[in-house]
């Protein structure tokens, strides 16, 4: 079900729980043939879920759009002037379109595993300005900004230590700025809710 929308001139989210079954997601799909045809090959119903959630979420905004991807698997609209960016976990999903801006977005669940894996996605400065009274949050949204700015950018065998994420203090909303390895510098936006965090970014 369609959860939050987020809008300003330059792009649209979607934020939207999963809590249809199979069946339920493609009536709202009209049973769209190329779109059964595809969740046919997945195996996982949890993959089908995510997959037709994406696809609802885009029909809040534009109803007739095909969702389709390049050789390297970046997600783009058939025959549409619209960037997007999508992303999933668990029982959510979600969309940025925009028509004239490059777009990220990226959705992490606030759990213990994010503590367990920080050194993988954060450099010891990085880990040194994580927050320890709401360290999991702060690490999430650390974690989902560099998906984000992965998404977005379209440097080949980009990993997460060529991203640093600048000190920030972490709140219910709120802005935060990276550097990529480039010197590019990025403004990044998030939400925090009670389960997880949303970041997207624009350029």
């Amino acid at each position: 079900m369609l959860l939050e929308k987020i809008e300003n001139q330059d792009y649209t989210i979607i934020l939207w729980a999963i809590t249809e079954t199979k069946d339920e997601l493609l009536e709202i799909l009209n049973f769209y043939p190329d779109i059964i045809e595809q969740i046919s090959s997945f195996n996982s119903e949890k993959r089908i879920l995510e997959y037709l959630s994406v696809r609802c979420a885009l029909k809040e905004i534009l109803p007739d759009a095909i969702i389709t991807y390049n050789e390297y698997g970046k997600p783009f609209i058939k025959d549409s002037e619209y960037n997007i960016s999508i992303s999933h976990t668990g029982t959510f999903a979600t969309i940025i379109l925009s028509k004239t801006k490059n777009v990220g977005i990226d959705i992490e669940r606030i759990t213990e595993r994010v503590s367990r894996v920080k050194y993988k996605f954060l450099s010891e400065g990085e880990l040194s300005n994580i927050d320890e009274k709401s360290e999991r949050t702060h690490l999430a949204l650390n974690w989902a900004a560099k998906e984000a700015i992965y998404k977005i950018s379209n440097i080949p065998q980009l990993s997460f230590f060529d991203i640093t994420i600048e000190k920030f203090q972490p709140y219910l909303n709120g802005e935060f700025t990276a550097k990529v390895k480039t010197n590019e510098e990025l403004n990044l936006q998030y939400k925090v809710y009670r389960d997880f965090v949303l970041v997207w970014t624009i350029k």
